[in-house]
């Protein structure tokens, strides 16, 4: 889903990006072991829980809500 909003945002596949997840405390625990993988995985220079952008992409994880937002990194 990151990977798809990388594109529908138009960066360039080298971009690499802040991205910012909201999540309930089970889905944090699901992704957290695997926080490093993902971030490497969609470029991601930097990855944090909390409040995401307006803009946010919205997506369910085994039934559950996930927001993300990314701005490109500088």
């Amino acid at each position: 889903e990151i990977q798809d909003a990388r594109r529908e945002r138009d960066l360039h596949i080298t971009d690499r990006i802040e991205l910012v997840l909201a999540a309930d405390d089970e889905v944090r625990g699901w992704l957290l072991p695997h926080v490093d993988q993902l971030a490497s995985q969609v470029l991601a220079a930097s990855t944090t829980w909390g409040p995401v952008a307006d803009d946010a992409f919205h997506v369910e994880l085994d039934g559950h809500p996930v927001q993300f937002s990314f701005v490109v990194a500088d």
